[in-house]
């Protein structure tokens, strides 16, 4: 449980955990601006975890809260035995640099390419 107003974590925090809301309200402070907030149900602090860098952006709590955490170690673990949940990570956190790979790992990115290939070439050419 979290008080109103408390910090998860500051802007240029190592990460050692990824969150998901349970219950309440947290803004997202870049800069100490206002850009975001995450409802119930949403999860956040992958990107350290994904491309280990600080953290990049303050999370504080709007209201009371209840938070799941994950160290980075389980995190890792998971992550590293399904690459489709990491295909995932990586296409949200960078589609413009995902490579071939994190998309044909994700089975909505699969099946955008294998649409996009044969609409392009005859199936017998890419089954």
């Amino acid at each position: 449980m979290h008080d109103q107003e408390s910090v998860i974590f500051n802007e240029g925090d190592d990460g050692d955990s990824f969150y998901i809301l349970l219950f309440g309200d947290l803004d997202v402070v870049i800069g100490g601006n206002l850009i975001n907030s995450i409802s119930p149900g949403n999860f956040f602090g992958e990107i350290a975890l994904v491309t280990d860098r600080p953290r990049t952006a303050s999370i504080i709590a709007r209201e009371e809260c209840v938070l799941l955490s994950m160290s980075k170690v389980t995190f890792e673990e998971i992550f590293s035995s399904n690459q489709e949940f990491l295909a995932q990570f990586q296409l949200k956190l960078a589609p413009q640099n995902a490579t071939l790979k994190h998309i044909l790992y994700h089975s909505v990115g699969m099946e955008c390419f294998y649409q996009q290939m044969s609409e392009e070439y005859s199936l017998e050419n890419i089954s």
